[in-house]
This record gives C-alpha cells, sequence and structure tokens, in this order.
C-alpha cells in the first residue's frame, strides 16, 4: 500500500532521527599511517580538515607540506615542517570523525557544568 505525503514526510523524519542518534556513538582512534618522510623522499596521502569537514589529498616532505599530489613537473604552495600523513581516504575520515566527536563532548561537557551551577545558583 503507497503511503501519502503526510506519511511519507513522518517516516522519512523518523529515519532521520534515527541516523541522528545512531551518529551519538564513540569510535576508535586513528593514527597516521604514514610518517614524515626523511632525506629527500615525498609521500603522497591523505589529511582531513575538520573546518570543512572534508578529507583531502596532501604531500610531505621533510622540511615542507601542502595540498593536492606533488610530483617534480610542478610547483605548489607549501607550508613549513614535514607531515605523517594517512594512507587512505577512508582513514582520514575516521580520524576526522574520532576527533569532532571528541571537541563535541568536550563542548557538551562544558555547557553542562554551566547548566549545573545555574541550577545550583537557582536553589
Amino acid at each position: 500500500m503507497a503511503m501519502t505525503k503526510k506519511e511519507k514526510a513522518e517516516f522519512d523524519a523518523a529515519i532521520l532521527k534515527a541516523q541522528t542518534l545512531s551518529a551519538l556513538r564513540w569510535t576508535e582512534p586513528v593514527d597516521k599511517d604514514l610518517p614524515v618522510p626523511t632525506g629527500g623522499e615525498i609521500i603522497n596521502g591523505w589529511d582531513y580538515n575538520f573546518y570543512t569537514l572534508y578529507a583531502e589529498r596532501m604531500w610531505s616532505s621533510s622540511y615542507n607540506h601542502g595540498c593536492g599530489i606533488k610530483d617534480d613537473d610542478n610547483r605548489y604552495y607549501s607550508n613549513q615542517k614535514g607531515i605523517s600523513l594517512y594512507s587512505s581516504k577512508l582513514l582520514a575520515l575516521k580520524a576526522m570523525r574520532h576527533y569532532i566527536e571528541r571537541e563535541s563532548a568536550e563542548k557538551l561537557r562544558r555547557i553542562d557544568e554551566q547548566i549545573k551551577s545555574e541550577l545550583e545558583a537557582t536553589k
């Protein structure tokens, strides 16, 4: 039997609520598995940007790093200092999720402390 528009909207809202609630879980930390290169070596890998919530292709040498894939034929904007990277986008995404859940939990804890203080102040 087909659903009405109202039933479909209610069903979609219930699914979204269930997905949102299931997002509140703890995951394991993920370590970078490509160490900072030594000598003249260049590595290509992945890292995440917690401001944009995207995993990005990155490159690193022993003395600088940048976005994208670096090869010897191209010039790239770079940042100082070599960095370790993740070997896959999946690992970078999992690491970002873990970072965001820890940061969010800390913010919620601080809000809870303020709520507790306000409740105690109104007694």
